[in-house]
């Protein structure tokens, strides 16, 4: 690959990710925002602590994302950046450029293991192309940058361990490892499970002198210490927040309360559509063969262990098993190669691979432009209006959870004006007409994409949250946007009354 041509790739690369970093607003999960923002918000003072989740009080949460939070607020702020939207902005393509460059860092490391140009491109194409890393991979979360350092620390030990050579890693690098994977764990606790499976696969084939188990271990303990003191900037008191996390989730069960799946309950998730049925059962096999023909490369190891543990977990989410996908691209690209050895064809292999690569584009450009919940957008039209009271008439548990003050609001995102929200009543968007609200209160209706399809011609929406290019690529909603087709309706006289 040319020098020249590399940085302008991944620099395409970035754009193209940037584009979902844009449109992707809100959360995936309110996690990624109650957990992580909010208390950064609570050390700035912008906030009390009542007002933060149970997890808060419980101190089960680590401190590590919200003090990278608080820093850079805190520096976005400095340099006149205070729109909260500007600023998680700016964090999810952060994000973004850290997925970049932690997966180019494994391509690096890995690379060699495909003995030609053309799975070595392969393998750098899939490295970014994988249809759920715009979603994955392209936010401010605990799972995203947590697998990225892990990542980090993988990829300086492969190496060694390729060329069975351990022994010529110095002490510095030994314990540079060590922290970097202790760093991992503070992101996301769940990434014990990786750091256990590698540490597992090196005393069984490589590691067996104690020197660097020390090293190591020695690295990931200094990591843990820097976590502990920052749970005390960030709670005010001494604590074990990991321990606390166990404790409450696995033995006291509070994570079970939030709902109980199967172990099968990942595999159905995947199955939805007769293309997307095709993509996901091809990569599965692909996954398949490469567990059985690698049984002994490391990132088997990784990927089984984890995969297992969270099959066993009665409390499941698409997200807890987002830390290993970026293994898939190295996976699926080895399993790919052993084919071509079997078949000896490569123009077969073209054809089998040919319609997998349209379907996982298209469903990469869905997924770009697919936001999971945007009803945090709302506060951004408030943002616009007279200091008046407002009340928005809306449906639906996502806006109840933005919304109401009685629940956790997304404080981050209010300004000064005081907001009413009140559900829908059957028949409401039929009754609009008749509907009486006072001047002195700008009244607003949430109507979801049928609802719409009522009022269409009688009113226009005073705000809609989706972008028009992306309404104008959904053509027949191909995408599944869903929920948040959602657009905004003035109550108040206007031109055309509802």
């Amino acid at each position: 690959m040319l020098k020249i041509g590399l940085p302008l790739t991944l620099l395409a690369v970035f754009l193209v990710f940037s584009v979902s970093a844009f449109v992707i607003v809100g959360w995936i999960h309110t996690d990624e925002h109650y957990q992580i923002l909010e208390f950064a918000n609570y050390k700035r003072g912008l906030i009390e602590s009542k007002y933060l989740t149970w997890e808060f009080q419980d101190r089960i949460r680590p401190a590590i994302q919200p003090a990278t939070a608080f820093v850079l607020l805190e520096f976005l702020d400095s340099i006149q950046i205070s729109n909260p939207f500007s600023q998680t902005l700016i964090l999810r393509l952060i994000s973004v450029a850290l997925f970049i460059l932690c997966a180019y860092r494994l391509y690096l490391a890995l690379k060699e293991d495909f003995r030609s140009k053309f799975f070595q491109y392969l393998y750098f194409a899939a490295t970014f192309l994988v249809y759920i890393f715009p979603l994955s991979n392209g936010r401010f979360t605990s799972e995203n940058w947590s697998s990225c350092i892990y990542i980090l620390g993988f990829a300086g030990l492969y190496p060694f361990i390729k060329r069975n050579s351990l022994r010529v890693i110095d002490t510095k690098h030994a314990l540079l490892i060590g922290v970097i994977f202790g760093l991992s764990f503070l992101f996301r606790y769940q990434s014990a499970i990786m750091v256990f499976g590698l540490a597992l696969w090196l005393l069984v084939f490589r590691l067996r002198q104690i020197r660097y188990w020390l090293l190591m271990f020695s690295g990931f303990l200094i990591a843990v210490g820097a976590g502990v003191v920052l749970d005390y900037w960030l709670y005010g008191e001494w604590v074990l927040s990991a321990v606390n996390y166990f404790r409450a989730n696995l033995i006291d069960g509070v994570a079970a309360t939030f709902g109980v799946e199967p172990w099968w309950w990942y595999l159905k998730e995947l199955v939805y559509g007769r293309a997307m049925l095709l993509l996901n059962v091809s990569y599965g096999i692909l996954i398949l063969i490469f567990l059985v023909s690698k049984f002994k490369h490391p990132i088997t190891w990784i990927f089984v262990p984890f995969l297992i543990i969270h099959f066993l977990i009665g409390h499941k989410e698409m997200r807890f098993i987002y830390p290993v996908l970026i293994f898939l691209p190295y996976m699926f690209t080895s399993s790919l190669q052993l084919i071509d050895d079997k078949i000896k064809s490569r123009r077969l292999l073209w054809a089998g691979l040919i319609p997998l690569i349209l379907i996982n584009g298209f469903a990469f450009i869905a997924t770009s432009l697919r936001a999971q919940d945007n009803s945090t957008e709302i506060f951004k039209f408030m943002r616009t209006l007279p200091n008046k009271p407002v009340c928005v008439y809306f449906d639906g548990d996502s806006f109840y959870y933005t919304l109401y003050e009685t629940t956790h609001a997304p404080k981050f995102y209010k300004d000064k004006h005081l907001i009413v929200a009140r559900r829908k009543h059957p028949g409401f968007v039929d009754s609009l007409s008749n509907l009486h609200v006072s001047s002195d209160t700008l009244t607003y209706v949430i109507l979801d994409y049928e609802e719409q399809e009522k009022v269409n011609g009688k009113s226009e929406p005073i705000f809609t949250p989706q972008p028009e290019f992306v309404t104008a690529i959904n053509y027949r909603n191909w995408m599944r946007l869903g929920f948040t087709r959602w657009k905004l309706y003035s109550l108040n006289k206007t031109e055309k009354e509802l």
